[in-house]
């Protein structure tokens, strides 16, 4: 076989490589953003930090409890804000198809008891928006579930 046809060889076997690697790539469905609105929010992240700010703010701070065995969170929200609406997000960052948004429900007790046994073990994002009294107010922290 001379030189010529082993560059041929080569060359053709390099634009093969190529080729099915873009196949590869173009056939891939499991690629997902982490927020479909990604820029929108982006833009509005003053918004977000004014939302910060208000929950540092309370008197008395909003948080969650994880009980493991139970499989179940428990939120609690300053007693101030009894007439709150809003939102718990579930995010999960290594798949946003995941996600699960659930509306604030709180008891007189300022409460609220959410099952996760239905969630997938591993990492996620709690975060919650909710708003009272005309202002706006915003906590995420981790949690992981076993």
């Amino acid at each position: 076989m001379s030189w010529g046809t082993k560059i041929a060889f080569i060359y053709g076997g390099f634009v093969a490589f190529i080729i099915g690697m873009v196949t590869l790539c173009i056939k891939q469905d499991d690629i997902h953003l982490v927020s479909k609105e990604y820029y929108k929010e982006e833009i509005a992240y003053q918004e977000q930090i004014n939302k910060l700010t208000n929950t540092q703010q309370l008197q008395g701070q909003m948080g969650f409890q994880y009980e493991g065995s139970k499989q179940m969170v428990e939120f609690f929200f300053p007693k101030s804000l009894l007439d709150t609406k809003g939102e718990i997000l579930f995010f999960r960052p290594s798949d946003a198809r995941k996600d699960v948004k659930i509306d604030i429900q709180m008891d007189e007790n300022g409460r609220q008891v959410v099952p996760v046994a239905n969630l997938d073990k591993g990492l996620w994002k709690v975060k919650v928006k909710w708003s009272s009294n005309d202002k706006e107010y915003f906590s995420e922290e981790t949690l992981i579930i076993q």
